[in-house]
């Protein structure tokens, strides 16, 4: 989208999403079933010059999940990388709502009264563009196409003694992002803005991007703790962690010949062939 076909402001970007969202989803088998945040970390904002969250939809073909039968035999989730242009690794945290959150604006105990499970998560960005460098197309463009968006890799839920980890302690997390065994990448729950990974959450709720809030059943991935790591062509395995206590989270990819499983959790692995 260039010129006079290019969004003017945020909220027209945010209607050309809508738009996009609804063409994309004509097909039964597509679901917009989240949404991502960008942009919500000091690194982030400082990497792309963007001031401000930006969000981006989440579809279920593009959502994979840990099962608890690959978590246990500990299995790598394969995926083809010629589905993507130029793909780019980011580490975060996402959560699983249980309940409506929003429209209007809500406190940080009430986001995570909505909270029905929290996910240590990589995101697969697309860089699609001519020059998103040079802005080359604008930054309102990239909200358009929901924001670099290409997929979402969420980890099994994390527990503490058996039980859902609580999300008003999502700011005590750190993360690791290594490709090829090499750490490249690392943050903390409190980089995100506010200081929390909950205002993240409750950013969105009452934000432009979701003017209805967000129901029940819906993905949030709450923003990248480290900088991108745009992959190269001699890389492909990838490995996310939060450690939490004695728990971490393992992420694995699909091949385009492999089964339809979930991810890892325990040691990181995503192998893109």
């Amino acid at each position: 989208m260039v010129g006079d076909t290019a969004p003017k402001t945020v909220n027209e970007a945010y209607e050309v999403q809508t738009s996009l969202q609804s063409i994309l989803t004509a097909s039964p088998i597509i679901n917009v079933v989240g949404q991502k945040v960008g942009c919500t970390t000091a690194v982030m904002q400082e990497y792309l010059q963007i001031p401000h969250p930006c969000v981006g939809g989440i579809y279920d073909n593009a959502l994979w999940r840990t099962t608890q039968w690959r978590a246990e035999k500990s299995i790598p989730h394969s995926i083809d990388r010629k589905q993507w242009h130029k793909i780019g690794l980011e580490c975060e945290l996402a959560v699983q709502l249980k309940t409506q959150l929003g429209p209007d604006a809500v406190t940080r105990e009430e986001a995570a009264s909505a909270v029905g499970s929290v996910h240590a998560a990589l995101e697969i960005v697309d860089d699609r563009y001519e020059d998103f460098r040079a802005y080359k197309p604008t930054p309102l463009t990239w909200v358009a196409d929901d924001f670099f968006h290409g997929g979402s890799v969420l980890g099994w839920p994390m527990k503490v003694d058996d039980a859902p980890l609580d999300p008003m302690l999502l700011d005590l997390l750190h993360g690791t992002m290594s490709v090829e065994g090499h750490v490249v990448g690392a943050g903390r729950g409190t980089d995100i803005i506010g200081g929390h990974p909950l205002e993240a959450l409750r950013w969105l709720a009452s934000s432009e991007a979701a003017p209805n809030g967000l129901p029940a059943g819906w993905v949030v991935s709450l923003g990248s703790v480290c900088s991108t790591h745009w992959l190269s062509a001699n890389e492909s395995r990838v490995h996310v962690c939060f450690q939490l206590g004695n728990s971490s989270v393992s992420f694995a990819e699909k091949h385009a010949d492999s089964d339809n499983g979930g991810l890892v959790t325990g040691t990181a692995d995503i192998d893109f062939r």
